[in-house]
Formats: C-alpha cells, structure tokens, sequence
C-alpha cells in the first residue's frame, strides 16, 4: 500500500513528514520482530503470538514495515500502521506528549498500543481479537483487526491473514525457533 521511495517531502496540515527511506530486506525483518516483540511484551491483556501475528500480518501490508512509508492516493497516510490523516496529528500529539519521536519505530508501536488500549474504537476492536472467539485463530484476528483497525475496505482485506501466516513463518525461522 505504501508509495515508492522518492525524495518528495510531503506535509500534513502543519506536519512535515520526513522522507521515506529504502530500507534493506535485513532492516525490515528486524523491524517485524521488533513489532511482533513489542506487541508480546505490550501489557494488552491476552496478548498472544497469535493476535501478534496478525496485527503484524496487517502492518505488513499496510507498510511492508517501513516506519517511513508515505501513500499519497486518498490523502496523506504515514508509517507503520499508514496512519492517514487526522490520526497522524494524532500520533504526533501522542508522542510529544510521551516525549518520544513519531518518525521511530518505538514512538510508532507505543502510539498502537497507546490506541488499542486507550480509544475506544480501538480498544473495541482489541477486546474483539482478543477474545475467546478469535485470540487463537489468526485469519479472523488480521481481517477483523484490518476491518475495524485499519479500515481500507474490503476488496483490501482479502490477503491479510496470508500476511499474517507469512508473518509467522518468517518470525519464528528469524528467530530460530520451530
């Protein structure tokens, strides 16, 4: 979903966004196990690999773990979890406020558990995925969590839990387990 790397600066509202960097494949694995890490060790309540995989499979799609990625096609979405618009004052605000930068990996995570703890439109979806029902099977948590997290739409809902599986897979090998 994210836009190629080029060497536009975009803005929104009073934002400058800083330019997307082309990060290597290595650089994006370690980006993903930081993600999946940083979800494990969140303090959400039921937090399993499982939701972990698939809010990754999500962000693997929305970003292909690039902290910097911009898409431009209906407004401005940036970073991981391709906040668009109003979320990106969003993110910023949280992140002053937490004093850490919205253009890191770090500031990015805190500000997703930040929103699936803390507002209630992501909380809601966050106790969906985590219930009973869903916390074990990773195709409803990627497609819920893309439906009511993420909310591109249908037609891009499709291949999140694929992401999610790939996700997975890729962890567990990265990280030498089997």
């Amino acid at each position: 979903m994210a836009c190629p790397v080029n060497e536009k600066t975009y803005t929104y509202k009073n934002i400058t966004l800083p330019k997307v960097q082309n990060l290597t494949t290595n650089e994006r694995n370690n980006i993903m196990i930081q993600v999946v890490d940083t979800l494990l060790n969140s303090g959400l309540s039921n937090m399993n690999e499982t939701i972990a995989f698939g809010i990754a499979g999500n962000i693997k799609v929305e970003s292909q773990f690039n902290y910097t990625a911009i898409n431009t096609k209906r407004g401005v979405a940036y970073g991981l979890c391709q906040w668009h618009d109003v979320r990106i004052e969003k993110l910023y605000d949280y992140c002053k406020t937490v004093n850490m930068s919205p253009n890191s990996i770090d500031g990015q995570l805190q500000f997703l558990i930040h929103e699936l703890r803390d507002v209630k439109q992501y909380n809601n979806a966050y106790k969906v995925i985590s219930s009973q029902e869903y916390r074990d099977d990773i195709d409803k948590i990627a497609r819920y969590f893309c439906m009511n997290v993420e909310i591109p739409g249908e037609q891009y809902c499709r291949n999140r839990a694929e992401n999610a599986r790939q996700v997975s897979e890729d962890y567990k090998h990265l990280k030498g387990q089997s």
